[in-house]
Formats: C-alpha cells, structure tokens, sequence
C-alpha cells in the first residue's frame, strides 16, 4: 500500500488464517524513507526472473508542501535474495530515462503492450500526459543465459468474471501462484492475463487453475515464450492471439 509523506509504503505478509504480518522494514523498504506521497503501485516481474518486482508513482498533492518536492521521482524495486531470504532492492536508475526524471504521478497500469513477454507500464500524471513506457528487456540474457517467460489467458464458461481465480504453475521444484484481480492499482486496471517469469527455465510441468466458483483444472503447455489459451471445461490449451500495440 502506498501512503502519505513521512509514512513508508505499507506491505503486509499474509500469515494465514486470515492474518497479516506488517514486513516494510523486513523487507527492505525502510530505505526508501517517508519523502513521497505514494499513489499507483504494482508488482511485476520487470526482469522475468520468476520474483515479482515492485514499481511505485509517486507526486505531492499540496501545492506548496513543506521539506518536500510537488513533483517526485518514480521508485523501481527489484526482489532479490539477500541474507538467505527474498528483499526489495532499489533499482530505480536502471528503469530509463522516465525513472530518473520527476513527476506528478498518479494511475499506473502494468501490461504487456506488445505481446513480447515483458511487462509494459502506462502512467496518467496530473495535469502532463499520459506515459507508456516499453519495457526492452534489458538484463534478457544476463550472463549469457535467455530469460523466458510464459503467457496465460483464462476464459470461464459463458465469460463469467474471473477476479478471484488462483493460477499455480511448477517450475520444476518451485511452485509459483498468480491471483487474478478485478482492479489493483490507484484508479487503474491492468492486463487481465498472467504473464510469469521462468528465469532460465525452458519448461513448465503443470499448470493449475482454481475457479472462483471452487472448481479447479489442469493442464500440460507444449512451451513457453508465448500466451496460451485457457478455458474451463476444455482439456488441451490453445494458442492465444493478442493485439498488440506497436511502438
């Protein structure tokens, strides 16, 4: 959750039995200080390395605030393994050119614009347009080895909605699960279909849906790098052919 000045962006780990844990400082968002006025925020695995990033728009709303800035800069954080366990790190600089500059942000939405297996933003400022920013995947092939991804459209019987649905995928011996939602962000939506980072992984052994309706299904994919078609009540999976935005 973002929040006001001189508060910290607010996460909190799901303890279960319906409890939540408050982690910010635990997980490394401590450095990020109370300076901004947080609005959009979203996860998204910006590097398809198979963990979840954390992407936040940040922009004053008083005119005249006092020890901070109207317009503020954008924060990019990447998760990765630090001490033995999984933290947010800032790699805002590595965003582009947009992360390094100031603004008025509020909407933030996460898609993949252009079908390419990387997660695209779209960002609505106050009183500036609207920025699309294209994510080019730097850090593809870091260290020689190509990072994959895998695509999932769902589709319920009759196009009933879906907000609620729980997709669990296995990477071998690491078990990944999605929620789709039917919001998320401050005044947006985003790409209603899962897109998953597998790192190095080529291949993917079983792919699990939980309806919100209880009922639960399973499917084998032939490969990855690409969307796949998911409908209830259909066994095989089918190709899926989105519209892309060209940049």
């Amino acid at each position: 959750m973002t929040n006001f000045e001189s508060e910290l962006p607010a996460l909190y780990r799901n303890a279960g039995a319906g409890g939540f844990a408050y982690a910010s400082q635990a997980a490394g968002l401590g450095r990020l200080g109370g300076r901004n006025v947080g609005f959009g925020t979203s996860f998204f695995d910006y590097d398809n390395d198979g963990w979840e990033d954390l992407v936040f728009v940040n922009g004053h709303v008083v005119r005249h605030p006092v020890g901070a800035d109207v317009r503020q800069q954008p924060v990019l954080l990447r998760n990765t393994e630090k001490h033995g366990r999984r933290m947010f790190v800032d790699d805002t600089l590595r965003g582009g050119r947009w992360f390094r500059q100031t603004a008025l942000g509020r909407g933030l939405a996460t898609g993949d614009l252009d079908n390419d297996g990387w997660p695209d933003l779209v960002i609505s400022h106050s009183n500036s347009p609207v920025a699309v920013l294209r994510n080019r995947g730097v850090g593809a092939s870091e260290g020689g080895v190509q990072r994959h991804w895998l695509g999932l459209q769902l589709q319920g019987r009759g196009h009933r909605p879906l907000a609620g649905a729980t997709v669990t995928v296995q990477l071998g011996d690491r078990t990944v699960t999605r929620f789709l939602r039917g919001g998320g962000s401050y005044l947006s939506s985003g790409d209603p279909r899962v897109l998953i980072g597998l790192g190095e992984g080529e291949t993917v052994s079983d792919v699990r849906v939980r309806w919100p309706w209880g009922e639960e299904q399973r499917w084998s994919i032939a490969g990855v790098d690409r969307y796949w078609l998911l409908r209830e009540g259909e066994a095989e999976a089918a190709a899926a052919a989105g519209v892309a935005i060209r940049f």
